[in-house]
């Protein structure tokens, strides 16, 4: 579809260290069999959250994770 988002897209810290990776479709989060949709991390690099989504609907395991990499949160989506 004409001027949605599809595709990855990166988002990154004014110093340069990656942010969040973002797979898009049709404008939707929207991940795949070998990548989930949203991957977020902390300015050293450690996860900080993880989410996969279909069509922009949430699906499977939402997490965010503390700097240390320990788990902090974790929701199941149906």
């Amino acid at each position: 579809f004409q001027g949605l988002l599809s595709g990855e897209v990166t988002e990154w810290y004014a110093d340069g260290t990656l942010k969040g990776s973002y797979l898009y479709s049709k404008g939707l989060l929207n991940g795949n069999r070998q990548r989930i949709a949203l991957t977020r991390y902390h300015p050293t690099g450690v996860t900080a959250e993880t989410q996969d989504f279909r069509q922009g609907q949430p699906v499977g395991a939402h997490t965010l994770y503390h700097s240390n990499g320990k788990q902090s949160y974790e929701v199941i989506y149906a």
